[in-house]
């Protein structure tokens, strides 16, 4: 097994499906940082970089699962020091710059474990020779006009539902 490694990196080969030719590569280091955040622990949390557009958050926490259980993941549309950004809950009013949403770029990630010993599990590991597929049987993601399609009829809300939630 070849090491692929970088400036304290482990990187890991990324492909959307088994059949596409074209491979990227996440960044996986342990978080470590001077200031201090009670969300992301730098005991229990790893810094994820250069996440593609459609890659999500159930997938990044299944494949980080098998080293320890997860308790939260955080994504950014840049490293942050202070307290993570939380997906957008206005259903109304989404924020279309959401880094939880995919499709809005390349991304950072902080993936929280209940214990400081799976961060440790997960870089002692990670096997760094095998290629991760993202878009598996079963769960495959959406792409292009099915996950337009998808996102249109999001934006169509019941007229009753939404008077409710104004009245409320």
């Amino acid at each position: 097994m070849t090491e692929n490694v970088l400036d304290g990196f482990k990187i890991l080969q990324v492909k959307y499906k088994k059949e596409s030719k074209v491979v990227r590569q996440i960044f996986v280091k342990p978080h470590n940082v001077r200031v201090l955040e009670p969300s992301k622990p730098t005991d229990r949390t790893l810094f994820v970089a250069n996440i593609p557009p459609w890659m999500d958050k159930d997938t990044l926490q299944s494949y980080f699962q098998k080293f320890g259980n997860v308790q939260a993941v955080y994504f950014e549309f840049e490293p942050t020091v202070g307290e993570p950004s939380q997906p957008s809950s206005n259903q109304y009013f989404p924020n279309f710059r959401d880094p939880y949403e995919t499709g809005n770029g390349f991304k950072f990630a902080y993936v929280v474990y209940e214990r400081g010993s799976s961060v440790r599990n997960c870089i002692a590991k990670l096997d760094t020779s095998e290629q991760m597929f993202v878009a598996c049987g079963h769960k495959p993601l959406l792409t292009g006009v099915k996950k337009y399609i998808k996102q249109y009829n999001e934006q169509i809300h019941n007229k009753n539902e939404l008077l409710a939630n104004i009245q409320a």
